[in-house]
C-alpha cells in the first residue's frame, strides 16, 4: 500500500516517465487496486521542466513545465487521489501553474454551487508546495487560497 512517491532530487529529465507513472497510478486507484497517495514529491528535478539538449547547444532554454502541469492537472481531474504535491525548485513559471489553478478554481466554484447536495470537488489535494520556482508569490498564494476554500 504505497502512500508516497518521493522522486525529489533524482535527476529526472523524462517528463513522459512521470506522465506514465501518474496515468498508471490513476488507473489503479480508479479500479480499486491501489490506495490514495498522501504525497507526490517531484522537487529539485528542473530537467523535467527545462530542455537540457537545447540548453547545452546554447540555443536558449526551452521550458516544458506546461506539459508536466497539464498532465498532473488532468490526472487529478480524472480522479488521482493525492493530498500533497511538492514541486519545489522545478523552474516552473506562472503560465505553467495555470492549468492546476484553473482545475482547483473550477472545483471550488462547483463546491460553492453544490448547495447541500454533497461536495462537487473531485480532488483530495490539500497542499501544493511551489517554493523556489519562477512563479510569483501572488500566484502561489492564490493556489493556497483556492485549496483552502
Amino acid at each position: 500500500e504505497l502512500e508516497a512517491i518521493l522522486l525529489a532530487e533524482n535527476r529526472l529529465s523524462d517528463v513522459q516517465l512521470v506522465i506514465h507513472l501518474l496515468r498508471s497510478r490513476t488507473s489503479l486507484c480508479m479500479n480499486g487496486k491501489a490506495t490514495s497517495l498522501r504525497l507526490l514529491d517531484l522537487s529539485r528535478n528542473p530537467r523535467l521542466v527545462t530542455d537540457v539538449t537545447e540548453r547545452m547547444t546554447n540555443l536558449g532554454t526551452r521550458f516544458r513545465g506546461d506539459t508536466l502541469m497539464l498532465s498532473i492537472s488532468r490526472f487529478l481531474a480524472e480522479g488521482l487521489p493525492l493530498q500533497v504535491l511538492r514541486l519545489k525548485d522545478l523552474k516552473l513559471r506562472n503560465d505553467d501553474i495555470l492549468p492546476l489553478l484553473k482545475l482547483l478554481g473550477a472545483e471550488a466554484d462547483g463546491f460553492a454551487m453544490a448547495n447541500n447536495e454533497g461536495p462537487a470537488c473531485q480532488t483530495c489535494l490539500e497542499e501544493v508546495d511551489l517554493t523556489g520556482n519562477f512563479c510569483s508569490a501572488e500566484l502561489q498564494a492564490e493556489v493556497t487560497d483556492v485549496i483552502n476554500l
